[in-house]
């Protein structure tokens, strides 16, 4: 299969003909996590999503838009959920 490298934001993402598309930069976390499994991850680190969404710079209400399928997400503003995500799980772990 070819692969694809494009430089974005800063960070390398590697995109493949499939369709699939890989996050070097979030080693732990599944690039294609989906609303409620981003919901589960936050309630494990006794977290909000409201915490969640401002940490990204997003509404909770394009979250809850998202969530219920009456919109996608563009890679930047899923790239910042990831990414507000990660922080949060380390910061959960840090304060265990």
């Amino acid at each position: 299969m070819s692969i694809y490298a494009l430089i974005w934001a800063g960070r390398k993402s590697i995109f493949a003909l499939d369709g699939k598309i890989s996050y070097p930069h979030v080693a732990r976390m599944d690039a294609r996590m989906t609303p409620q499994e981003i919901e589960a991850a936050v309630r494990r680190a006794d977290g909000s999503i409201a915490s969640l969404c401002r940490a990204a710079g997003i509404a909770t209400s394009t979250f809850g838009r998202w969530k219920r399928g009456e919109t996608s997400v563009t890679l930047d503003v899923y790239d910042r959920i990831v990414s507000a995500l990660h922080a949060l799980r380390e910061g959960h772990q840090n304060a265990l």
